[in-house]
């Protein structure tokens, strides 16, 4: 009996042990219990502890101090008493979700999500955040551009100007310090021109040698305050290339041959070891292709390597009339075939015999023993060479779309030649998406949806096909 007893005693503090102990995390989804290690389970002989998640948001938000004036960044742990923080900004143009902060004009309510987790359990907590504007701060209001453009890339401004010249994808200000570009991108609105007063916020970036603010930046129309041209200064081939040394926006005139390559319109200067390059006019060029011309434009960086191109913001083009190109002087020109001037150094001279194969409204594609190689001519395309003629091309190779082309060679009709076409490859949708990888030219044949936008774009639809086609211009 007395061992009956002793057996029953053993049970029921068994169950009591189980009540008492047996629960690790509470319902309400913000207590966690844990051991001294960090771990979910109290290691052995040490006593355990419980993790309030709305305790330990109470201490971040004690960490973070007054919030109802913000005017630094922010420091916003990723992890507190072993618990995991993840943070989400609403207005990430604010503050950033490391905390970043970009003082607007005026103050600006921030709501930071912040993630706590432990283990199993998450709970989110929202913070509301007041970031101080800086109008009253700044000189006269704003930041000068000469100081803005004077500090490093990164640096968080606003600025007042005149807008004085307009791309597709930009616009360049100007206040009685400087001048500096507002890169937009595709998303341009379009919405400004020439005379436009303007307040632009946002962080500097650095692009082409010279600060500009990116398409991070907003900017607010104020008023028509209007513009005269300003004094431009004409440049030489000598004046043209020393703007690669000498990287200040200044408006400038000069006369060279304006040539459309590829979605590009670059100027070649006579006599200039450098071309020069119309940032993403919003005028169409088209006439001018191949023409000499007068232009009037900011000059506002330098991109490429082997090859420099002076970029400018364009204000006003013209036929250069009366201008006399000087006469060229002969080069020597390396002879080879298609396959051989392919391999060699990319913008040198270069010659070769081959038969026209097809034709393009502004290129040619030829052939010879060795394989095909695409002649682009823009407007200066003879519309008298067509498949079959035979020619020698003369002039420099450039790259474009990943292969080399000769680019506005010298053609010379020397007979004509029977065409006979290959059998074509057919696509299916892995050998289509399989041309992102070619190396050459080769002759294919596919079925897909002809989309012609603006009556110059010819794109191509590939059914189940993510991976978008063009046509060279017919």
């Amino acid at each position: 009996m007395k061992s009956l007893k002793k057996l029953v005693f053993v049970l029921v503090m068994t169950l009591l042990l189980l009540v008492v102990f047996g629960c690790d995390i509470s319902f309400g989804g913000t207590n966690v219990k844990v051991g001294e290690n960090g771990g979910n389970e109290p290691g052995e002989n040490e006593p355990a502890q419980t993790i309030d998640l709305q305790t330990v948001f109470n201490a971040i938000v004690s960490e973070l101090g007054d919030r109802t004036s913000v005017v630094s960044d922010l420091v916003l742990p990723a992890a507190k008493d072993g618990v995991s923080i993840v943070w989400t900004s609403d207005k990430p143009e604010v503050i950033s979700n490391d905390g970043k902060v970009n003082r607007p004009l005026d103050d600006e309510r921030v709501i930071l999500s912040c993630i706590l987790k432990y283990g199993d359990v998450t709970k989110q907590f929202n913070i509301s955040v007041t970031v101080k504007g800086n109008r009253s701060e700044l000189p006269d209001g704003y930041d000068k551009i000469g100081e803005v453009i004077a500090k490093e890339a990164g640096t968080s401004a606003t600025v007042k100007g005149v807008v004085v010249g307009v791309t597709a994808q930009s616009f360049l200000v100007k206040d009685d310090s400087g001048y500096i570009l507002v890169y937009q991108g595709k998303n341009f609105a379009g919405d400004l021109v020439a005379g436009d007063l303007v307040i632009v916020s946002g962080a500097t970036a650095e692009y082409a040698g010279m600060k500009q603010f990116g398409t991070d930046a907003t900017y607010e129309k104020q008023e028509e305050k209007g513009t005269d041209s300003g004094t431009f200064e004409e440049l030489d081939a000598a004046k043209f290339d020393s703007l690669t040394t000498n990287v200040t926006v200044k408006l400038v005139k000069v006369i060279g041959k304006l040539i459309k390559s590829g979605n590009y319109w670059n100027l070649e200067v006579d006599g200039a070891n450098t071309k020069g390059s119309v940032s993403y006019p919003s005028q169409n060029l088209d006439e001018f292709d191949g023409k000499y011309v007068e232009l009037t434009g900011y000059f506002v960086g330098v991109t490429g390597s082997s090859t420099k191109y002076i970029t400018f913001v364009l204000t006003a083009i013209k036929e250069a009339e009366g201008y006399v190109a000087p006469t060229p002087t002969p080069v020597e020109a390396t002879e080879g075939t298609l396959a051989e001037i392919a391999a060699l150094e990319v913008g040198k001279d270069y010659k070769a015999t081959a038969v026209v194969v097809a034709t393009a409204k502004q290129g040619l594609l030829l052939k010879d023993n060795s394989g095909l190689m695409y002649v682009y001519m823009g407007a200066d395309l003879d519309a008298s060479i067509t498949v079959g003629s035979k020619v020698e091309v003369v002039g420099k190779t450039s790259l474009y779309g990943g292969f080399v082309q000769f680019d506005r060679p010298t053609l010379t009709v020397k007979g004509t030649e029977e065409v006979t076409q290959p059998e074509p490859t057919t696509l299916d949708k892995e050998s289509y998406e399989a041309l992102l990888n070619a190396t050459s030219i080769a002759y294919y044949k596919l079925n897909a949806k002809l989309t012609i936008s603006n009556n110059k774009y010819f794109n191509l639809t590939f059914e189940g096909s993510e991976v978008a086609g063009s046509l060279v211009a017919p």
